[in-house]
Parts: C-alpha cells; structure tokens; sequence
C-alpha cells in the first residue's frame, strides 16, 4: 500500500506542477494580450494626433507659400505698370496734406505686408531648415552609436 500511495501523491504533484503550468502560461498570455492591445490603442492616438499636428503645419506652410507667391505677384505686376509709365514733372504742392495722409497710409499697409512676407519666409526656412537640422542629427546620433557599439566590442 505504500508504494500505491506515494505513487498516487507522486501523480498529483505531477498534475499539480502540470495545472500551475498551465495557469501560469495562460496568465502571463493574457496579460502581454492586454499589454499589446493597449499598446495598439496608444499607437493610434499618437498616429491620430502626429496626423492632425502635421495638417495643422501644412496649413501653416501652404499659407506662407501663398502669401509670398502673392507679394511676389504684387511685385512683378508692380514692376510690369512702372516700365510703360512716362516720367512727369512734379505737380506742386496742391494737396500735400492729403497726399501725406495718403502716403502715412501706404507706408503702414506695406510694412504690414513686408512683416508678413517676412514671417511667411523665416516659416518656410525654419521649416526646410528643421529637416536638414533632423537629418543631420539623426546622421551624428548613428555616428555616436556605432561609435559606441565598436567600442564596447
């Protein structure tokens, strides 16, 4: 009887470690399952909000892009009516307060516009410049780890 019974407790303890096993497997699946799962769903908020960040800076640049075709425009039409136009005397002094109002005007609204000009292209050069900038870092930053890693070695 004794050979009986410690075989007996012999089989439980194999079925035991068997279904601590089993328990143990099917936990540590479950929990990566969730852990990739939810790894998934922050990949797409993050792809979400990267595409809606991007949109937001091609919007940006298409406008800069456009106001500086349009002052580009404005200059090369300008330049276009000054070449036809005969040079005439000077009219004297009859509404020179009116013309100076005028010009103030003129010379407010132009450098609003230059300032504008002016952002638009330091937009667009940051932008062409940040991208050579990524390259560049991203080139020293694999420099730096093969650098590491021939060290290391």
């Amino acid at each position: 009887m004794k050979i009986q019974h410690a075989f007996r407790n012999y089989e439980v303890k194999k079925q035991m470690v068997a279904a601590s096993r089993i328990q143990h497997r099917f936990r540590t699946w479950k929990l990566r399952r969730e852990f990739l799962n939810m790894r998934r769903h922050a990949i797409k908020i993050q792809a979400a909000f990267r595409a809606f960040q991007a949109r937001r800076q091609y919007v940006k640049i298409v406008w800069s892009v456009g106001v500086l075709e349009k002052a580009i425009l404005r200059w090369r039409l300008k330049r276009k009516g000054f070449r036809g136009l005969p040079s005439d005397p000077l009219v004297p002094d009859q509404t020179t307060q009116q013309s100076d109002t005028e010009e103030d005007f003129f010379q407010v609204s132009r450098r609003q516009a230059e300032e504008r000009v002016e952002q638009s292209v330091v937009r667009v050069q940051a932008m062409f410049r940040s991208k050579k900038a990524q390259e560049e870092y991203r080139r020293m930053k694999l420099a730096h780890v093969e650098a590491e890693v021939t060290l290391s070695i």
